[in-house]
Order: C-alpha cells, then structure tokens, then sequence
C-alpha cells in the first residue's frame, strides 16, 4: 500500500512541476486558467468609411477588435520575455496583428526585442488586434509569452475573436467538440489517448504544439478510427497544446502535461 501511495504522489509532483512556470497570465484582473478566453466584437462598429482625396475615393474599415493580457513574472529574478502568436483558424480578408512593447504588423509573429520583466513585476503592455473587415465569424489566435533565456519556461493562451456568427455556445460547436473525449491519461508519460465517435466519419489529424506555440508532431487517424494514439514518450516534460483537425476544421482542442 505504502508504494502504491508512494507512486501517486510522485505522478502529482511531476505533474506540478510540468505545470510550474514563472509566467503568469491575466485578463481583465483575472488570472487565465482556462486554455480559450473569448472577445466579443462590436458589428455595428465595423462600418464601410469613405476618404476623398483630390476627388480619389477609398474605402476603408477602420474598427478592431482587442484584447489586453497581463504578464506577471513569479519568480524571484527579472525575465527578458518574448511574445509570439500562432495562427489556428483565420478567415479570409481579415488581419489580426499584436503589439508588445511596439506594434508588428500582420505578418510578424515574434517580436525582435524581449521586454523586461522585474521579479515578481507584471506589464500591462500586450495588446492583440483584430481586423474584421466586415466580415462575420470567428477567428483562433494563440499568444505564447516565453523566457528568452529559457523558452519552456512560458504561458500561452488561445484568443476566439467573435463577430456577431459565431456563437461559442452553439449547438453545432457543442457537437463537433463532442466527437472527441478529453486526452487520457492526463498527465502522460509514454502516450495519451483520445476516443473518437464511431458516426464520426471523417479522417484527420491531431497537432502538438510546445509551450512556446512549435509544432512538435502530428498524428493522423482514420475516418473508421474509433480512438487516437499519440506517442510522447521522445517528448520533453512540460504543457503541450493539442487541436484536432479535420477537413480544415478545428474540432477541439486544449492542453495535457507530459511527465518523464
């Protein structure tokens, strides 16, 4: 009985300390403990504008979506940190771009100069925008703060930009994440496993990403699949980020720990 307890509370060692990071996340005075916040556009905003110049017309829109994020450093030393984002469901004709200590443009996504962080300081600098362009639906952006001295030690988070379509709470969204179960075991050390439902008739593939938003390895199953596979034991400890795509749709996705 003594192993046996013995065993259990080394899993939850590891497991805390796979987790353990100097990086924490806010939103709105709120620490971020979930995998997905979500940020509400204004439709009514997001209006066709005219500029006349020298009797040249353009057409513009001008509204943005945002959303602020506060990183605190935990520990007891400063921390040079970086940011990146991640694409993972985008709609066409829209832009998203993020600003971090200075603003980068669509395509940049990792800033050049890490920011500075006093021990046991936060910065409210972060910011990530979103440019609909009249557009409706939703759109899927990750956020990975990391220590440029030692990139595993990070905090990411998954931003869902909704424009008026796309209900978080819907019936079809609801649906599609229960296709696939939760990862188990959870947390792993050789492989985690998820189910798939049999009326679930459609092939594709489980991405892993790092802490620091890398693709790390891809698992593909089949549309007769009942269940999916995938093997960590090459991986390093820590959280990984996983999504399951099909037919270039994002059907789930969330975080599970690797153990040594």
């Amino acid at each position: 009985m003594k192993k046996y307890f013995f065993i259990f509370f080394t899993i939850v060692f590891l497991a805390l300390q796979a987790k353990a990071q100097n990086i924490e996340l806010y939103h709105e005075n709120s620490l971020i403990n979930v995998d997905t916040i979500e940020v509400f556009g204004n439709v009514k905003a997001d209006t066709l504008h005219t500029y006349i110049f020298q009797g040249d017309t353009t057409y513009y829109y001008a509204y943005e979506a945002l959303v602020e994020i506060d990183i605190k450093n935990t520990s007891s030393s400063s921390l040079d940190v970086q940011c990146r984002k991640r694409h993972i469901q985008l709609i066409s004709e829209t832009q998203n771009y993020f600003c971090w200590s200075s603003c980068f443009p669509p395509y940049t996504f990792e800033s050049i100069v890490p920011v500075n962080i006093p021990a046991n300081g936060t910065t409210d600098i972060f910011s990530g925008h979103y440019k609909p362009n009249g557009n409706l639906g939703c759109i899927l952006v990750a956020y990975t703060f990391f220590n440029n001295e030692n990139p595993s030690d990070s905090a990411m988070v998954v931003v869902k930009f909704i424009m008026d379509s796309c209900n978080p709470t819907s019936i079809a969204e609801n649906n599609m994440q229960k296709q696939f179960s939760l990862p188990y075991p959870n947390p792993a050390t050789n492989y985690f496993t998820i189910n798939k439902e049999l009326n679930m008739q459609q092939s594709g593939s489980i991405e892993l990403y790092n802490g620091v938003g890398q693709l790390i390895t891809t698992t593909p199953f089949k549309a007769t699949d009942s269940y999916i596979n995938m093997n960590t034991n090459q991986l390093k400890s820590g959280t990984y980020y996983y999504r399951i795509i099909s037919k270039n749709t994002l059907f789930k996705s969330g975080t599970v720990i690797i153990l040594p």
